[in-house]
């Protein structure tokens, strides 16, 4: 009976071993578990920080994408000679004369403003 005691007693102590490090490796796996949702986190949080700044830089290229456009054509316009800028702006007010509604004078059937 003694030799089955030193049996039992070194079967329990080697499954005592094992149980601790069972729980070791749980212990490791949960740590791992929480260091690994931990960094998942960290990373969605990065995500959605490069996410916003991505609108941001959308909206800004956006912005200056007007900016250059209608820059653009202010440049356009400044170098034309003076006038044709002021060629185009009498062209814009052609409609209106100052012999609107004047019946031609000039015998020729033709409004002096039309020449």
């Amino acid at each position: 009976m003694p030799s089955n005691l030193a049996w039992l007693v070194e079967e329990r102590t080697w499954l005592q071993d094992e149980l601790q490090e069972a729980r070791a490796e749980a212990d490791q796996a949960k740590a791992d578990q929480v260091r690994m949702a931990r960094d998942v986190a960290t990373m969605f949080d990065e995500l959605n920080a490069m996410a916003d700044r991505y609108a941001e830089l959308h909206a800004d290229r956006a912005r200056l994408q007007t900016d250059v456009d209608r820059l653009a054509g202010e440049l356009e316009q400044a170098r034309r000679p003076w006038w044709h800028r002021w060629l185009k702006r009498q062209s814009d007010f052609r409609h209106v004369t100052l012999f609107d509604g004047l019946a031609p004078a000039n015998g020729l059937g033709v409004h002096p403003g039309s020449l």
